[in-house]
């Protein structure tokens, strides 16, 4: 019966692209369903947005470093991707249009934000640090105020999204940390 039913599910997209593994995933809240988007992170050090609606790469944005994990606040204008190196790279996203044409998708980095990590000058970012070692998930608390990083020393460290700083450090076990999942958060 089970091979049956395995035989008769048919994928509604699938995608490749990335040049090695895929090491997260992030499905976007906004635009809902069809018209979301699916955000995956590389070995590769590449992040790539994928339309549903269209099964096609929108983008494809280069980090220094091999990536463990990502997560994009719930309006989608800021990416956080984790690092093998142990950093937390943000890249400001300009626009990313919920509602998807044939051709028409407007999607770039903030060129107003300071240079954190390198890139040409369309592609700025900042890097978060607080880690040894690698991400190993992230993931947005509940109104996208914090951010929640858990990473492969064992610890999870809560950040201030705008200031962007460590508010909270967390180490209550040895061994890696491999899940978090947002909540709502006091930093007071």
């Amino acid at each position: 019966f089970a091979s049956s039913i395995s035989r008769s599910v048919k994928p509604m997209c699938s995608w490749n692209g990335h040049a090695l593994p895929i090491t997260d995933l992030f499905c976007s809240q906004s635009g809902g369903g069809i018209n979301g988007h699916v955000w995956s992170a590389s070995m590769d050090h590449t992040c790539k947005v994928w339309s549903i609606l269209n099964n096609t790469v929108l983008k494809s944005i280069s980090f220094p470093a091999y990536l463990s994990a990502i997560v994009a606040d719930p309006e989608e204008k800021c990416l956080y991707a984790g690092g093998g190196d142990g950093k937390i790279y943000i890249a400001y996203i300009k626009t990313l249009a919920s509602s998807i044409t044939g051709d028409g998708l407007t999607y770039g980095l903030d060129s107003s934000s300071s240079n954190g990590a390198g890139g040409n000058s369309r592609e700025k970012r900042h890097t978060l640090v607080g880690h040894n070692g690698r991400i190993n998930c992230l993931a947005m608390a509940i109104g996208g105020s914090v951010l929640i990083s858990g990473g492969q020393d064992g610890v999870i460290i809560l950040w201030d999204v705008a200031s962007r700083l460590s508010t909270k450090r967390l180490s209550f076990h040895d061994g890696p940390v491999t899940a978090v999942v947002g909540q709502s958060f006091d930093l007071a």
